[in-house]
């Protein structure tokens, strides 16, 4: 009897010590994560898989750990992904987080659970979004991150460059470049109104006036434009802009006219209305400005698809009224085409009223296309005001945060860190290119290794209690 129970406890204190040394402990930022080591070694090219062949090298001998100082609560995910095959992203830690515990630990992200992919890939279109809203914002550095590499001669010209730059293109840089912007907001605006007046018939006696006005207007946008030319951090970025060539030709257009003489150009006084886009120099620095155009390119495809959509019903309904409204022999058209102004109208429910449908098939066409308009028109302007809230509250956010304050740099002793830490493009480098080294094992450094001496002393016991009974 004594016999039978003593061989069952070295049968049990034997799989003990065989299940003890089949096991690997991890940690992970002071919490320590135990799991067997067939667990983790079926992912090569991981840093776990590393683990794993040097654990089994270490499974004769005593046993230890295996130490990094990360974030213990996004490796319990990798951990499970190796568990159950997979990978979920935690709820309570930011995506960007977790993608750095991704690329450090070796883990391809394509892996992620459809379930989870859109929370993990969140914090990318937070950081476009809020990298937009810095751009024009970042008033301090920006002739500077367009001069590097110009050598200027220290003029008092060079010298004043750059403010004379803030103060026509940075509107709110300072008080005096808000009174440069003032002004040359009431010049545009005070252009814009001459030019519209002078079509008045009662005003036709101050058209010499007008063209006095049109002088000075054209002398002031001139002397900007060469202003703006002669101090531009960069002329490749100067003359990439769309602005640029709007000050071109709003100007232009009255040199031509006034050297040429001819009245068959009188067409071009029409680009005098172009004046109208510079003020879009002053509105881009506003939040809300910058809000509409991030969502009218968000909203792009669904232009495009509102565009298609009412092309589509615009024919189909045109040839139905115009076929119906011929067989009650009403012509009030005379082809398809002239039928689209109609279906246009009526689909984008305006209604203008000069044409409308007589006959009774023809005004069953009428209202079909008018119910089709409701629905056609509203699903894309749904999504495009989906997207200005969605850019909205992002802008909310930017103006919410603090300014950050300049980084402090540590210096730490090396010789205090381990190899994995010193390398920092390990992360982004060796694991992204999945390089391997000479002995085919992936290229990563060795984490900080220590034996554990609890479960050396526990171990130690159980063998010499084993080996006291055999």
């Amino acid at each position: 009897m004594n016999i039978h129970k003593d061989s069952s406890d070295r049968d049990h204190s034997k799989s003990f010590i065989k299940d003890a040394a089949d096991r690997v402990l991890i940690n992970i930022g002071g919490i320590k994560h135990e799991c067997y080591i067939s667990t983790i070694k079926n992912f090569p090219d991981t840093r776990l898989f590393w683990i794993a062949e040097t654990a089994l090298k270490l499974k004769e001998s005593d046993s230890s750990e295996f130490f990094f100082d990360r974030h213990s609560g996004c490796f319990e995910n990798i951990l499970n992904y190796c568990r159950t095959g997979k990978l979920h992203c935690p709820n309570d830690v930011c995506g960007s987080l977790f993608e750095e515990e991704l690329q450090f630990w070796g883990i391809d992200e394509l892996m992620m659970e459809p379930c989870c992919w859109g929370g993990y890939t969140q914090h990318r279109d937070a950081r476009q979004n809020l990298k937009m809203f810095d751009e024009n914002n970042d008033d301090a550095d920006y002739h500077k991150k367009y001069s590097v590499g110009r050598k200027y001669s220290e003029t008092s010209f060079q010298k004043y460059r750059p403010k004379i730059w803030a103060l026509l293109e940075r509107p709110f840089s300072s008080r005096y470049a808000q009174v440069v912007a003032f002004l040359s907001m009431m010049v545009i605006i005070t252009s814009i109104t001459t030019f519209c007046m002078q079509t008045v018939p009662r005003l036709f006696k101050y058209r010499v006036l007008f063209e006095h006005l049109e002088y000075c207007y054209c002398c002031i946008f001139t002397i900007e434009f060469f202003v703006r030319l002669a101090c531009c951090p960069s002329y490749i970025a100067f003359f990439c802009s769309s602005l640029t060539y709007i000050d071109i030709i709003s100007t232009l257009q009255f040199y031509i006219v006034f050297f040429a003489k001819v009245h068959a150009l009188d067409f071009l006084f029409v680009f005098r209305l172009i004046r109208i886009f510079r003020l879009f120099r002053f509105f881009k620095q506003l939040t809300g400005m910058q809000i509409i155009v991030q969502t009218l390119k968000a909203s792009m495809n669904e232009l495009m698809l509102l565009l298609l959509l009412v092309m589509i019903p615009m024919v189909i309904f045109s040839t139905l009224i115009y076929y119906a409204e011929k067989n009650a022999n009403v012509n009030l058209l005379t082809s398809i085409p002239d039928y689209f102004w109609w279906a246009i109208v009526t689909m984008t429910t305006v209604g203008y009223g000069d044409m409308v449908p007589n006959s009774i098939n023809a005004k069953i066409v009428g209202a079909m296309c008018a119910c089709t308009g409701l629905l056609i028109v509203a699903l894309p302007v749904s999504v495009i005001g989906s997207n200005f809230a969605f850019y909205y509250s992002y802008a909310q956010a930017r103006m919410k945060l603090p300014s950050k304050a300049k980084k402090v740099t540590l210096t730490v002793d090396k010789n205090l860190t381990p190899r994995y830490c010193r390398d920092t493009s390990i992360r982004s480098k060796r694991f992204a290119n999945r390089m391997l080294n000479n002995k085919g094992a992936p290229g990563i450094n060795e984490p900080l290794f220590r034996p554990s001496l609890k479960s050396d002393a526990s171990l130690n016991e159980k063998k010499s209690s084993i080996g006291t009974d055999l």
